[in-house]
């Protein structure tokens, strides 16, 4: 069993292999792993609703892409619409608010 140093309490975990777009729920983790891939994040959210995203495959990348005008607040100040998920960043959890995303 991996060893994730956030809480997954309450979330949905699944695994994904290839592209994909994120569920419309509440609370998911998704584990990426084998490929290159393109997650789209789902277009109106519910406010609050949190998603969590892990690379496993130390060679691969995930590249966000939007539903929509969505705008990605970043930990770090900025606002834009990239974000890009290697291995050793550990996991990235997303929080949806008003027009868009918060990564925390």
């Amino acid at each position: 069993m991996a060893y994730f140093p956030v809480s997954t309490i309450g979330f949905t975990s699944v695994a994904k292999t290839s592209s994909f777009t994120a569920s419309d729920g509440s609370h998911y983790l998704y584990l990426m792993s084998t490929n290159d891939m393109t997650v789209t994040l789902p277009a109106s959210p519910a406010d609050g609703s949190v998603r969590k995203f892990k690379m496993l495959t130390a060679t691969k990348t995930a590249t966000f892409a939007f539903n929509g005008a969505e705008t990605i607040y970043h930990a770090t100040g900025e606002n834009d619409q990239l974000l890009t998920l290697t291995y050793d960043q550990g996991v990235i959890e997303l929080v949806a608010i008003t027009a868009g995303w918060l990564e925390t």
